[in-house]
């Protein structure tokens, strides 16, 4: 598949990497070796858009539009990189079980700034490009970029966020998702237009820590243990019937990282 690449992103550069049967090119004003940049002569299969929301005078502007107009004339779809910050997570519950869960159906009600400027972006992008697909992410993490990196360098500022539950992804399976929805898209085949990008195990801080406690044998500090489980739970409807998660959950995706950085055997 020929595939560009909007922004020259953690995600993008993982998918070079890792998944080098794709010829990659990228659209980026900061291009660095070995990213090829954008050729107008390619037709591409797809387009996967990794550019956070840039404002301009309080509205979303699209930075590419022009080279996004021309890729998706040629019959190419965009997918487009969003983030589960579209839904509130100011909530508590006495069991994780009680926290609210959010699908592909649920209404959105951003609290923060970045997540009102993500869902604007995200309507810009469909009024603009009707046929496009969002694809929204929870917390993406991987090689070098990881709180159990953090937490391995000695860095325990995380223990002081609260005992939150996190819906996360391993940037490799965000890969896979973006993949499989544009060869479908490529192909003419059937695709949902939103999906959220988690993994199927969400969980709590403190589960967090206290596996990371175990597998680096320390002791993470703070009062994490006894705090009130916050936030929400993020599902997707589709993720299964799209692919097979390498790192269904963050046991196995923090171990890889921490491997992959040797800090554990």
């Amino acid at each position: 598949m020929k595939i560009l690449i909007a922004g020259a992103s953690f995600t993008g550069k993982h998918l070079l990497r890792y998944f080098p049967e794709h010829d990659v090119h990228f659209l980026s004003r900061n291009l660095e070796s070995p990213l090829l940049p954008y050729d107008s002569s390619i037709t591409y299969d797809f387009l996967i858009d990794t550019v956070p929301a840039v404002m301009v005078n309080g509205a979303p502007v699209l930075c590419y539009k022009d080279v996004f107009s021309d890729v998706t004339g040629r019959g190419a779809r965009i997918i487009h990189i969003s983030s589960t910050s579209v839904f509130p997570d100011s909530f508590t519950a006495s069991r994780e079980s009680d926290l609210p869960v959010f699908d592909e159906t649920s209404a959105t009600a951003p609290e923060g700034d970045s997540g009102r400027e993500r869902l604007a972006l995200e309507k810009l992008i469909l009024d603009t490009f009707p046929g496009s697909i969002i694809l929204r992410a929870g917390g993406i993490y991987g090689p070098g970029r990881c709180v159990a990196l953090q937490i391995a360098n000695g860095d325990f500022s995380r223990a002081t966020s609260g005992n939150k539950m996190v819906s996360r992804i391993h940037v490799h399976d965000l890969c896979k998702l973006a993949l499989a929805l544009g060869q479908r898209s490529a192909r003419k085949m059937p695709v949902p237009f939103l999906v959220h990008a988690v993994d199927p195990n969400p969980c709590v801080n403190s589960q967090i820590f206290e596996f990371l406690e175990d597998l680096l044998k320390i002791t993470i500090p703070g009062n994490w243990r006894s705090q009130t489980v916050t936030g929400r739970t993020i599902r997707s409807m589709y993720t299964s019937d799209l692919i097979e998660f390498t790192y269904p959950g963050f046991r196995e995706g923090f171990a890889a990282v921490l491997k992959e950085s040797s800090k554990v055997g």
